[in-house]
């Protein structure tokens, strides 16, 4: 007597590991509890087929579009917040730029007078000593706010300025092309969505660790994406604040 095979009804019981089975194969046999290729089964895999295209036709469209708002609102809070912080060294950068330029000109004109017999090394010794050691308290100090921002380093701070507002400039760029990709609910690419990055951005999104696939469902992994935007979303209002 033949097993009577059981086979995944909704996205309540589909596991989202599954789900990405089948995507990735194409076999949809899979939507058969228990399947193993190596052993094979009895069931009809148009049938199955038509089974699984019945169950996530609607809903996969969902999910796929709710991911791309994810993705469009995480990429934008990310080029926003370091438009930000860039734009906060910037502006610290550009006070310790002018000291810089102060002490310099003062170095210089120091060196001059020594040259010309005004003053004497002993009689400036104190205030050379003293230039010498903000000069380079400056340049700890931008060093310090440049920790951890890729961007091209220089000693000359007016040098530095320049390829910071380089940067602010691209990223700028940037975040205004997520904006525009919220707007009209585009992604920054024409490929279908991976998988495996529609999960990963999700669970980003939400500060959670990853879950197991085999215990997550599709419907509660659209519950999740559901949750994502509405964090991003809040996320966003707070920023722009």
């Amino acid at each position: 007597m033949k097993t009577k095979l059981k086979v995944y009804k909704d996205s309540k019981e589909l596991p989202f590991f599954i789900y990405k089975r089948i995507m990735q194969t194409r076999d949809f046999l899979y939507m058969v509890k228990g399947y193993d290729p190596d052993e094979g089964c009895d069931a009809n895999p148009e049938e199955m087929e038509t089974k699984f295209n019945t169950l996530v036709e609607d809903f996969v469209f969902s999910v796929n579009e709710s991911t791309e708002e994810v993705l469009n609102h995480s990429n934008y809070m990310l080029a926003n917040l370091e438009f930000n912080i860039l734009t906060f060294v910037y502006e610290n950068i550009e006070n310790l730029s002018i000291c810089q330029q102060m002490l310099t000109k003062r170095s210089e004109e120091i060196e001059i007078m020594i040259q010309e017999n005004i003053v004497t090394d002993t009689d400036v010794e104190d205030c050379i000593k003293d230039i010498s050691i903000e000069l380079k308290t400056i340049k700890e100090i931008a060093s310090d706010l440049l920790d951890g921002i890729k961007v091209e380093r220089n000693d000359d701070l007016v040098v530095q300025l320049k390829k910071l507002k380089d940067k602010i400039n691209f990223v700028e760029g940037n975040k205004e092309k997520y904006k525009a990709f919220m707007a009209t609910n585009e992604i920054d690419d024409e490929s279908e969505i991976d998988i495996d990055k529609q999960l990963i951005n999700v669970f980003l999104g939400l500060e959670m660790p990853m879950p197991d696939e085999n215990k997550l469902t599709l419907y509660q992994f659209s519950i999740m994406v559901d949750l994502a935007i509405e964090r991003s979303k809040a996320l966003e209002k707070l920023n722009s604040k």
